[in-house]
């Protein structure tokens, strides 16, 4: 179903119920028929049942609570990532690779960093990288392109771009060969779980923005509404074990709303 002809049911769907209303009205009170039956009744009617349905239309774009328990805030929001005051969580792959095509979409966010904090420039970034896991340890594995450093799922680089602070965290394994990457939702809390502990030691205030992970290049491949639960209760988890950060913000980009209503993420996580 197209989302106009999906907007378009909800608005004559409030109609429809005050004008069946309206007649169970004059049916069980006939002496409101004469009143209820009047033109400029039912064109009142009309005009609230259209108001109500664009109501319902108006979806929010953001929406924040607080976690149980604890002096932190969580917030989704509908946005572009690069856009977000505070640190910004990258999910990449077990090679921190750099080189943009096969290894590294370009329309990823990891792609998208390259481009704008690095100009696009595989060395520089290649240099911040390799100077914070300069004493992480790691394996080689030959790679048709790319690098040739592997390192374990959940390992974090805070790099620094353009003045903005950047924790980069291995999610997906790339095949050496063709360099698709792959991911599943255990491999995925571990990932998590590691990017919200570097996140504690280096928050010092700062918002930490983080993306929707699951759901992209990463390879788990999870329904949006899904994905975002799993990323909520990881964040709930990691919060409630010690204070990540006072706001931690999910950022959806703006092609998931009609997959996603903010106020039943917010109903249903608030009370947890």
């Amino acid at each position: 179903m197209g989302k106009w002809t999906k907007r378009g049911g909800i608005v004559f769907t409030a109609y429809s119920s005050l004008f069946g209303i309206s007649k169970t009205v004059t049916f069980v009170l006939p002496f409101t028929k004469t009143w209820l039956d009047n033109v400029s009744v039912s064109i009142a009617i009309g005009v609230i049942g259209l108001l109500i349905g664009l109501w319902r239309l108006r979806k929010p774009t953001s929406v924040s609570w607080k976690v149980a328990t604890t002096d932190s805030t969580i917030e989704v929001c509908f946005g572009n990532l690069f856009d977000q005051d505070g640190i910004r969580l990258i999910p990449v792959n077990d090679y921190f690779d750099s080189k943009l095509g096969k290894p590294v979409a370009p329309k990823s966010l990891h792609g998208q960093l390259i481009e704008r904090g690095f100009g696009g420039h595989p060395d520089a970034f290649d240099r911040s990288v390799d100077a914070e896991l300069a004493k992480t340890s790691f394996s080689v594995i030959t790679t048709a392109q790319g690098k040739d450093k592997v390192y374990p799922v959940g390992t974090t680089a805070m790099v620094e771009a353009a003045k903005e602070r950047y924790l980069l965290f291995a999610l997906a394994k790339s095949d050496p060969i063709d360099h698709k990457a792959t991911a599943d939702v255990p491999q995925m809390f571990v990932a998590l779980a590691a990017a919200w502990h570097r996140a504690r030691a280096e928050s010092n205030g700062e918002t930490v923005n983080v993306p929707l992970v699951g759901t992209g290049q990463s390879g788990v491949d999870l329904p949006t509404r899904e994905a975002l639960n799993a990323l909520i209760l990881s964040i709930i988890t990691a919060t409630k074990a010690k204070r990540v950060a006072g706001r931690i913000r999910i950022v959806l980009y703006d092609d998931r709303k009609d997959a996603v209503d903010l106020r039943d993420v917010k109903k249903y996580w608030s009370v947890q």
